[in-house]
């Protein structure tokens, strides 16, 4: 996850920083680190959080994972983690998730994948909610609660929260910010509903034409320090509309590029790096009739035969070519009306051939 971290008077970098981890603990606290649970108005000498509230939500108890390896077929990937978080005596409930294959190459890391997903799930099944005017908070920062009668008699574990949304509405205290509803763009239908939301009354304030009423309102989002932060999967890998044609390729001077699989690489025709790379692709798989241990059929698509490539599941990093195709310089053999069929091979690094051909013409069958 990231957050923001904004330069001030004191630190060590200036303008904006991206932060990004994948620990809560690197999470530095707030400045001052204690805010209290207590009321707020301008005889305070400390800023306060003055409404919080705790949510639960129902998440799974379980999470597992599968994913298949075409080179290993016979070994069963799958990995599974259960929920450390309390929720009392609800029903066990399962999530188990096939993102396709190749998701992880080995139980290690299958394992560390569940982990992440199941923490994703343990992280929004309690979450906190404050509001108030504090000034010192940030996202990405964590915070010590005080004199919440909630939290107070827990551990010290209890009372630290990390924040993980916060919306500011400010207002200066300026006599000019009497006059801004009347401007385009004006924020004061905004700030009028904060401080409805935060139960300020409006006739509290000072109304007069030449004075401003200043505002400090926060609304926030937090969750225990103690439970690790994931954020949940919002963004699926993008989907391809369909297939595609490449072209396929490989060393300079040879006719076949291949491997042990019977894989070839391609070159896509959106592809502006250098024409007919032998790096340009990935090995990949090519769909034939028959397929087995020992036995089957091969057809090897050859360098430059145009090919057609599908992806599994539509995702772009999973291609598999399904068929070939001709074209302007890849044309057919026998042009007879559709009346042959058959099978032509080409000698390697020659022009001679094996070839079955099967005669459909009228009373001239062979």
């Amino acid at each position: 996850f990231y957050y923001f971290e904004h330069a001030s008077d004191d630190s060590d970098f200036n303008g904006h920083r991206l932060v990004i981890t994948d620990d809560v603990a690197t999470c530095a606290p707030v400045e001052p680190q204690v805010i209290r649970f207590h009321r707020q108005d301008a005889t305070e000498l400390e800023d306060s959080i003055t409404q919080w509230s705790g949510r639960r939500q129902q998440q799974p108890t379980r999470v597992s994972l599968g994913t298949f390896d075409y080179k290993q077929p016979g070994l069963e990937k799958r990995s599974g983690q259960d929920t450390r978080s309390d929720q009392g005596n609800l029903s066990e409930q399962e999530v188990y998730d096939y993102p396709g294959e190749y998701y992880f190459d080995d139980h290690s890391r299958g394992e560390r994948l569940t982990v992440n997903r199941l923490e994703a799930h343990e992280s929004r099944a309690k979450r906190f909610y404050g509001a108030g005017g504090t000034r010192q908070l940030k996202v990405g920062r964590w915070f010590e609660l005080s004199q919440h009668a909630r939290h107070e008699d827990g551990d010290a574990s209890e009372r630290e929260f990390l924040v993980l949304g916060l919306t500011v509405c400010a207002e200066n205290a300026l006599p000019v910010s009497a006059h801004l509803k009347a401007l385009p763009g004006s924020l004061q239908a905004r700030m009028a509903e904060a401080r409805q939301a935060h139960g300020l009354n409006e006739s509290a304030h000072e109304d007069y034409a030449d004075v401003g009423t200043g505002q400090y309102l926060i609304d926030f989002e937090s969750q225990r320090l103690s439970q690790p932060y994931r954020p949940s999967l919002d963004h699926p890998r993008p989907n391809l509309g369909g297939p595609q044609t490449a072209i396929v390729v490989g060393p300079e001077n040879e006719e076949i590029h291949t491997d042990s699989l019977n894989r070839v690489r391609v070159q896509f025709h959106w592809d502006r790096s250098e024409k007919g790379a032998a790096d340009a692709s990935c090995w990949l798989r090519v769909a034939q009739p028959n397929a087995g241990a020992g036995w089957g059929s091969v057809f090897v698509p050859r360098i430059g035969q145009e090919v057609i490539v599908d992806f599994l599941e539509g995702d772009v990093d999973r291609p598999l070519i399904t068929g070939r195709v001709y074209n302007g310089d890849q044309t057919p053999q026998w042009h007879s009306n559709g009346l042959l069929s058959g099978l032509k091979s080409k000698t390697y690094r020659g022009n001679k051939y094996n070839e079955l051909v099967f005669d459909d013409a009228t009373d001239q069958e062979r």
